[in-house]
């Protein structure tokens, strides 16, 4: 499995921001591989996906981790499950090998973002941008105004690349933490 230079930053930033004591929400689950990484770093992990195969999959790759709980629900009912979290990572985008017209949208992903920052909860939210697919240019697009409003989180955008369908992350960071 190829993992690109924006995950792998992810997966830094997760190490450095997390404690061992935190529950992380992973807000798209997908194959479950950043919540296996969390698994290993922090107390628990609740995965989010509405996608059945990212379910089958994901419980596939965490069947020897204890700490994480697989939902089968979009990331936008999170708070049906879970109230107290430190953190949140979304890898946005499609799953991968899978279905590529379901996608997450820039809809949905910025109404829960918009909730998780007005719970002024988490000291870190982090987001894998994938705008190399047609939903996933509207998705950076729009995250990418909205977060020009967030006054409670500083904001960091990391490019790595010139290509603006390249992967991207955008870390929000807790100004009071």
């Amino acid at each position: 499995m190829r993992v690109s230079v924006a995950v792998k930053y992810s997966h830094t930033l997760l190490t450095d921001l997390t404690t061992s004591s935190d529950t992380i929400i992973d807000a798209t689950l997908g194959n479950g591989f950043d919540s296996l990484f969390l698994s290993k770093i922090v107390k628990s992990v609740y995965g989010f996906d509405i996608q059945k195969l990212a379910i089958t999959n994901s419980k596939k790759t965490l069947s020897e981790s204890n700490n994480v709980n697989i939902i089968f629900d979009s990331h936008e009912n999170y708070k049906n499950y879970v109230t107290n979290y430190q953190g949140v990572i979304f890898n946005l985008g499609y799953l991968p090998t899978s279905d590529k017209t379901i996608t997450t949208t820039s809809k949905v992903t910025i109404n829960t973002l918009d909730s998780m920052i007005k719970d002024n909860i988490a000291r870190f939210i982090i987001l894998v941008v994938y705008p190399g697919h047609d939903e996933g240019m509207i998705e950076s697009i729009d995250l990418l105004k909205y977060i020009k409003i967030i006054t409670n989180y500083s904001v960091d955008v990391k490019t790595f690349s010139e290509d603006k369908k390249k992967p991207y992350v955008i870390t929000l960071l807790k100004k009071d933490a």
